[in-house]
């Protein structure tokens, strides 16, 4: 983020001056007569650190794109929250823009490049699936854009692929016994649904 990258940067600059003002030599002694003792020169006043200028910047724009605000409605939540935050936080001045993926993969992809356009220098991603959103996260990571994760935990090839800077969500195997515990009875089994592509064994 702009924001960040700029303290990041103005505050490197200045280790970089003291290092380079550390390591520069000595000037060589000038034979000059030293002040009278009467006469001393006054020490100079400490200068005020200035203030930061202020930021030209908008916002910082960050990108929200969830898997299903329909059939999951619980989704909303993530809005809420979000929006939530930001008015508790002003200080950080954050814009969102949400997009709903409709638990299909095309879209949840289509949405996460509109945000791009849209100016997102960050994103939040609730996927659609386990892993088709990987590869546009390492594109957008590597040209800075940061992304978090949440709900549906990633299902990486290599360790390469795991770009996102951190994952927030659940053991959706332990989701799915708690639930079957709850579910199958002697009079029969309620019908457990869950994200696609996740398959597990449950054992009792």
């Amino acid at each position: 983020m702009k924001k960040m990258l700029a303290l990041i940067l103005a505050v490197a600059m200045m280790v970089f001056i003291v290092a380079c003002a550390q390591d520069a030599p000595a000037p060589a002694p000038v034979n000059t007569p030293a002040p009278a003792p009467e006469d001393p020169a006054p020490a100079p006043e400490p200068e005020a650190p200035a203030d930061p200028p202020a930021s030209a910047d908008g916002p910082v724009k960050i990108g929200v794109s969830i898997m299903e605000l329909t059939a999951y409605t619980w989704y909303l939540g993530v809005i809420e929250g979000v929006e939530q935050w930001g008015r508790e936080n002003p200080q950080a001045n954050f814009e969102f823009s949400f997009e709903d993926s409709r638990s299909d993969v095309p879209t949840m992809i289509n949405n996460i490049e509109n945000l791009i356009l849209w100016g997102a220098q960050g994103m939040i991603l609730f996927p659609a699936d386990a892993s088709s959103a990987i590869p546009l996260m390492q594109r957008y990571v590597g040209e800075g854009i940061p992304f978090v994760t949440g709900d549906f935990e990633q299902d990486p090839s290599s360790p390469d692929d795991v770009v996102w800077s951190t994952h927030i969500g659940h053991d959706i195997r332990a989701l799915g016994v708690s639930a079957a515990e709850i579910a199958i009875t002697e009079e029969g089994c309620d019908i457990l649904t869950g994200p696609i592509g996740k398959l597990y064994e449950l054992e009792f």
